[in-house]
């Protein structure tokens, strides 16, 4: 099976076949709830869907397709192919309308490929440091 071949069927796993872009995140975490909601994807990017990847087996569909650790990283599908971490950010802010301040200051933070990199790995700890204020368990999936 070839990446795109994974890739369309996670897709229809997830219950998506018909998106132009599906993001996969954590809903259970306050800053990538907030920063989801906040986007205009739908406005540039087409049909999107929103995937918690706490629900309906999501995380292990995903480590089962791409063998992803979504306790590490989003994912974004996109064009044929899969965006993981700094990458989903990056292509996320290259896809979204910058329509108002927020998008626009996090368009031009994460277009640029190197910062989204850079900024990532804190973007990650914070996450890590939310779930354990708020008492959320990591994202779970079997070996």
């Amino acid at each position: 099976m070839t990446v795109a071949q994974s890739e369309s069927s996670l897709q229809e796993a997830l219950g998506a076949r018909d998106a132009d872009i599906v993001v996969v995140y954590d809903g259970q975490c306050v800053f990538c709830n907030s920063y989801i909601k906040l986007m205009r994807l739908r406005a540039s990017a087409g049909n999107v869907v929103l995937c918690d990847a706490r629900e309906d087996d999501a995380a292990q569909r995903v480590k089962d397709s791409l063998g992803l650790d979504l306790d590490e990283g989003m994912l974004v599908l996109y064009g044929g192919r899969a965006y993981y971490g700094a990458d989903a950010m990056h292509i996320l802010s290259s896809l979204t309308s910058r329509s108002n301040a927020w998008n626009g200051l996090t368009a031009s933070i994460f277009s640029r490929h190197w910062l989204a990199r850079v900024l990532y790995p804190f973007l990650k700890l914070g996450r890590s440091l939310a779930l354990l204020v708020l008492g959320r368990p990591r994202i779970r999936t079997s070996a």
